[in-house]
């Protein structure tokens, strides 16, 4: 059973000695999502789910519509949380808010892993901002383009209200975001881009060199948007390479006395 408080959700699976896992769900998606790749990453990383403010067991609470103000809160509540080394990682619009966070932490992540989602000088695409302007039954048919949305959930069932309603808000949020250009992150990026992405190429995640200040890696992975639901050992794998890539280790670790 996750451990559910207020901003983070766990599985307590992992040994404490272990750095914390941050991860950021895409639009619409269970902020729990990703918990299930702590049996893959146990000795490596904790995963603990950022939970945002209008879902999962924060649902009765107002859901942000501002996606800086949420990084804003989200920082502040990693900042309290975590202890270093940590690492963050999103998914699409989770990767987004998972940059915008890391932009305003104190203590600056070992690494960032972003996935799903062109660099923040490109967005909003156009076809968010035009999906997040269409009519709730327009965009229900619509928003399949991206995948992950069951084809037995018909149009106008309340199964469809339930699950479109909050990824209707999440795109109206992602096209309202506007990128303000500043210091280059000193965090090391990791991109990961799925071969059959039919929003996200090769060329839209390089963009991501524009905000790091250190050589951005690129991971590409097979599969879809939504690649991890048919092979989770994709994201895991590349998971594992960039926490051994980047936690420090004694050999690194030097005080001054």
């Amino acid at each position: 059973m996750p451990g559910r408080r207020g901003w983070f959700i766990e599985t307590g699976d992992a040994p404490t000695s272990v750095p914390n896992l941050y991860t950021f769900v895409h639009a619409g998606g269970r902020a729990d999502r990703f918990l299930e790749w702590q049996p893959d990453l146990r000795e490596l990383v904790r995963v603990v789910a950022v939970c945002a403010p209008g879902t999962g067991h924060r649902f009765a609470e107002p859901r942000p519509d501002d996606l800086t103000a949420l990084a804003e809160d989200a920082a502040e509540a990693i900042a309290a949380h975590a202890t270093e080394p940590f690492f963050l990682f999103g998914h699409s619009l989770g990767a987004l808010t998972a940059y915008e966070t890391a932009r305003r932490l104190p203590r600056a992540p070992a690494a960032l892993t972003v996935s799903g989602c062109a660099g923040p000088p490109l967005l909003p695409s156009e076809r968010v901002r035009r999906l997040a302007a269409l009519e709730p039954a327009a965009f229900a048919e619509e928003v399949r383009f991206f995948g992950g949305i069951p084809p037995e959930i018909e149009s106008g069932s309340a199964a469809a209200t339930l699950l479109l309603g909050p990824l209707h808000r999440d795109f109206a949020m992602a096209a309202a975001y506007r990128y303000r250009p500043g210091p280059p992150l000193d965090v090391p990026v990791t991109a990961v881009v799925a071969a059959d992405d039919p929003h996200v190429g090769p060329e839209g995640a390089a963009r991501w060199q524009d905000v790091t200040a250190h050589p951005l890696e690129h991971r590409e992975v097979r599969g879809g948007h939504f690649y991890f639901e048919d092979d989770a050992g994709a994201a895991t794998a590349v998971l594992r390479r960039v926490v051994d890539r980047h936690r420090p280790t004694a050999e690194t670790h030097v005080e001054l006395i």
